[in-house]
């Protein structure tokens, strides 16, 4: 599947845009992980650096959701 100029400029706005990760751009586009990843590298886009930490709260804030629903 081809990329179309919209989509190109969309994924550039959303890799800078703080706290967005691969996963969630390639969700909102309807694309996958690595397709994302991939045109984001053929782009020269610089690297994505997570914060550890933030991840970390995430997850737990996810783990806690998923109890609270059980």
């Amino acid at each position: 599947m081809k990329w179309t100029n919209e989509e190109v400029e969309h994924l550039k706005r959303m890799w800078f845009a703080p706290g967005s990760t691969v996963s969630a751009i390639a969700r909102d586009m309807g694309r996958t992980r690595d397709s994302v990843s991939r045109k984001a590298q053929y782009l020269d886009l610089p690297k994505r650096v997570v914060d550890a930490n933030a991840a970390r709260k995430h997850k737990d804030a996810v783990r806690k959701h998923k109890d609270a629903v059980r």
